[in-house]
């Protein structure tokens, strides 16, 4: 007997843990005869299922879930595959130097699924945890073109390439003060401007394909657990490094753009102002009055009323909780949804519940909705705790090769 199942963490178990995961991907799979169903939950505002909403996956994909033979020890099967531990030398290579934390990154992205490339600026808020002349941080396979470091205890700012050095075999760079270390205790900010191409990966940004009625195109998603958000935009990429994450993106006007928290504003903009965003690092989305509200009902979120694929939109999204940098998550194409909402029981709180597909898979997208609105109920009830976050998005990707994962 094949029974399709969706496997997501619940909100309850996720807070519970004390662990903030507002993205969650979920999947579906072909279960084996006599198979144990596990339970997997996560506090989750966007979600990714793979494309066949009522169909089992390819079967190159399909995962089967066997139960142990009676005679498997599993505590002697860890114990004799398990690695040897790092030694510091090595551990030092694959961590950062701790000297430095991050606290919050203003992020945004021009997400280009015609030309297939993407870039962007980062602005990282540090807080110096030792005197230190040199930041380090994870970057991979992305052209870095600026730094800026900004700190209030020296008064100074530097603008200058020459401190930016790239180690690629390691997946970081870093950038050294022109003149005395940042010292203990003061806080510093890092701006710096990057790009690269959108390639079929499945890792980092990454583009998948769509077909429908003759036309066929693009669109792109975010694949990071758990150490390829390096392949997107400069971080510390380290599941134990927590930070909340304000997202804004750039993307043509005949797309919808999606993140993990919910559109708090979206509007045209030029490709003179974009330039000056890109290089300048600064988020502002401009005057309130030119602001829309992002917070639509129709079939066109995070648009403009423009179709025109030479046209430009800006969407802002709200701040993430505090999460690790694996859980960030964004996606950018001619998205479809159908919505619903779950008022919790705690609170009374509505939550909008949405599936978003391409527009060949939208007529297999209800089931996956009705699920998922039965389901929150259930969690709040078993678990007493209801789903923390403004609301839960699902993203039906056609071209997604984890086997399990939370963003």
């Amino acid at each position: 007997m094949r029974l399709a199942a969706v496997l997501r963490r619940s909100a309850a178990a996720a807070a519970a843990a004390a662990v903030a995961s507002p993205s969650a991907y979920s999947y579906s799979y072909r279960l084996a005869p006599n198979a144990s169903i596990a339970s997997i939950s996560t506090a989750s505002s966007l979600t990714i299922l793979p494309s066949k909403l009522s169909q089992n996956i390819s079967p190159k994909r399909n995962c089967h879930f066997h139960a142990p033979s009676p005679d498997t020890n599993i505590f002697n099967m860890a114990a004799s595959t398990a690695a040897p531990p790092a030694t510091q030398n090595e551990s030092r290579w694959f961590r950062l130097n701790p000297n430095v934390k991050p606290s919050h990154y203003d992020l945004l992205i021009k997400s280009d699924i015609e030309d297939l490339t993407f870039s962007g600026v980062v602005t990282i808020h540090l807080d110096i945890i030792e005197d230190t002349d040199e930041i380090e941080f994870n970057a991979s396979r992305l052209r870095l073109s600026k730094a800026l470091l900004a700190s209030d205890a020296l008064k100074t700012q530097s603008n200058t390439i020459t401190t930016l050095s790239v180690d690629a075999k390691h997946e970081r760079a870093s950038v050294k003060t022109a003149g005395a270390k940042l010292p203990k205790g003061s806080k510093a900010t890092l701006t710096i401007a990057f790009g690269a191409e959108i390639t079929n990966s499945m890792m980092g940004y990454y583009r998948a394909t769509w077909e429908h009625e003759g036309k066929k195109g693009f669109y792109a998603l975010t694949q990071f657990e758990p150490t390829s958000a390096r392949r997107a935009f400069p971080l510390w990429d380290e599941p134990a490094v927590k930070a909340t994450y304000t997202i804004t993106m750039i993307h043509r006007s005949d797309t919808v753009a999606l993140s993990n928290m919910p559109v708090k504003s979206t509007r045209a903009i030029a490709l003179a102002e974009q330039t000056k965003l890109l290089r300048a690092g600064e988020l502002e989305l401009g005057d309130e009055e030119k602001k829309t509200d992002g917070k639509t009902e129709g079939k066109t979120e995070g648009t403009t009323s423009s179709s025109a694929s030479n046209e430009w939109s800006i969407t802002a999204f709200e701040t993430t909780p505090k999460v690790s940098s694996y859980l960030v998550a964004w996606a950018n194409g001619p998205f479809k949804y159908l919505e619903a909402s779950y008022t919790t029981i705690k609170t009374g709180r509505k939550v909008p519940l949405r599936i978003y597909t391409t527009p060949e898979y939208i007529h297999q997208a209800q089931l996956a909705l009705d699920v998922k609105v039965k389901a929150l109920p259930v969690y709040e009830e078993v678990f007493d705790l209801e789903y923390p976050l403004p609301k839960l998005d699902t993203l039906v990707a056609s071209d997604f090769d984890a086997g399990a994962m939370e963003n």
